[in-house]
């Protein structure tokens, strides 16, 4: 049997109706961008692959197509990081240093038969670099820092890199006693120009060990980051 010329115009229809659009430009081919971060959250310094894919609006990769990358740091505006071109598949990619918290889209052009795209913007957390030190003691063969019998106090400090001025962290000290930890001690302290803080604890008691970290809260572009723990004790 064979069909009738009505039903194989009927079938025809969708592609010839693409095929007029896209000529007359009235219905050009959407196209569709995604952008994706390896590492959504990095330390300060670091760096991370953006990589995302250019298709149509069938998914069947675009080829040769140039791919404008944008970046914009935390309170700032949006800038060009680089143009690359789409690969055989349709991927693209490049690789981002954020000096602080920093959100990427990728935008496509278009062209005559496809309508231009732009990928959802992504960000990505920048944490800062928190280092805790006990002051005036020394630390023994596994690392506990010791004061002298009789110190009165122990002196913590650290940085926080890049020097956030004006910007806090929170130190935390806990006593460990028969395998539990107890918060004894919690303090909000200023970094300085250079980054740097300070915190005191008075000893209560001889003998005890102790387990201290610091906090960076949230703020000034950066994601929340910590130090190590460090542990010390005064000698009886």
């Amino acid at each position: 049997s064979t069909d009738c010329p009505g039903d194989n115009l009927y079938r025809a229809l969708p592609s010839i109706r693409k095929e007029v659009s896209v000529q007359v430009g009235a219905g050009r081919q959407r196209s569709e961008v995604t952008l994706t971060p390896a590492a959504r959250r990095i330390t300060y310094g670091g760096s991370t692959d953006i990589s995302g894919v250019l298709s149509d609006e069938d998914g069947a990769p675009m080829v040769g197509r140039a791919i404008t990358i944008y970046w914009r740091p935390s309170g700032g505006r949006w800038k060009v990081l680089t143009t690359t071109t789409s690969s055989l598949d349709g991927s693209f990619g490049t690789q981002i240093t954020p000096e602080k918290t920093t959100s990427v889209a990728a935008v496509y052009g278009g062209d005559a038969s496809v309508w231009e795209g732009q990928s959802g913007s992504k960000k990505i957390w920048v944490k800062p670099i928190v280092n805790l030190v006990a002051r005036e003691a020394e630390a023994d063969v596994g690392g506990t820092y010791r004061y002298p019998a009789g110190s009165p106090r122990a002196y913590l400090g650290g940085t926080v890199e890049p020097a956030l001025r004006g910007q806090s962290v929170r130190v935390y000290i806990y006593k460990l006693m028969d395998g539990t930890e107890t918060l004894v001690k919690e303090k909000s302290v200023l970094l300085d120009a250079s980054g740097s803080f300070s915190a005191g604890f008075k000893f209560s008691e001889v003998g005890t060990r102790y387990r201290a970290a610091a906090w960076y809260q949230q703020g000034g572009g950066y994601a929340p980051s910590r130090s190590d723990s460090i542990f010390f004790e005064r000698e009886v």
